[in-house]
């Protein structure tokens, strides 16, 4: 009996230990700008002075931004979104996922998920090719802002982008420039910017009121 114990003893030693299962969890990517059809976002726009107060006569408005489809072109798949940018315009763009980098169907980039400072190709806009009236330079900080929207607060990106007029269009307002801010699977939640062409100093704010992600 005693020689069957130190048997099973010897044997049991001698047994090979498992391998630890290690699980490496998922690495997660941020997406600033979410592009799924039937995402929307809601913003409210006014007009502020240099103290942050809404200016005095002029109209609060609510502005819709959605991802209306997925569409073709040149063989190349991009989202159709409308959009209305922080002065009040509508737009529509069309914009993809490139490794990252959320860039329009003619290549300009917009920001990047990339975690790290970026300065972004420069951009020229003009009334025609060989007439450019300014160029745009954008930046990507690498540290989040902590922001406070009606739709909630979230911790953001702040991309700043800085309008340089060329010498025969240059105004008493150059280098103005706006901020916009994108939180992590939520997309924009706050732009100001001040009006680059000739006007008042006032900015305008978009902020985040209502959104729905797909």
């Amino acid at each position: 009996m005693l020689f069957f114990i130190i048997t099973i003893a010897t044997l049991a030693g001698c047994k090979k230990k498992a391998d630890l299962l290690v699980i490496t969890p998922p690495v997660h990517t941020p997406k600033y700008f979410p592009l799924k059809p039937g995402s929307y976002w809601i913003y409210r726009r006014a007009w502020k002075d240099t103290t942050g107060a809404d200016v005095a006569n002029n109209p609060i408005e609510f502005d819709s931004c959605y991802v209306e489809k997925d569409t073709i072109i040149d063989f190349v798949k991009y989202a159709k979104f409308y959009s209305v940018n922080v002065y009040g315009s509508a737009q529509v763009l069309y914009l993809k996922d490139s490794f990252g980098y959320i860039i329009s169907n003619w290549n300009y980039v917009f920001l990047t998920d990339i975690r790290s400072p970026q300065i972004l190709p420069p951009f020229f806009e003009g009334y025609s090719d060989s007439d450019t009236m300014y160029k745009v330079t954008t930046q990507i900080y690498a540290d989040l802002a902590p922001i406070s929207t009606p739709a909630g607060f979230f911790m953001a990106r702040d991309i700043s982008s800085t309008f340089n007029f060329l010498p025969w269009r240059q105004s008493s307002f150059e280098g103005r420039s706006y901020h916009t801010y994108y939180a992590d699977s939520v997309g924009l939640v706050l732009q100001q910017g001040i009006g680059y062409m000739d006007g008042p100093p006032y900015y305008s704010e978009h902020r985040l009121v209502r959104y729905h992600v797909q």
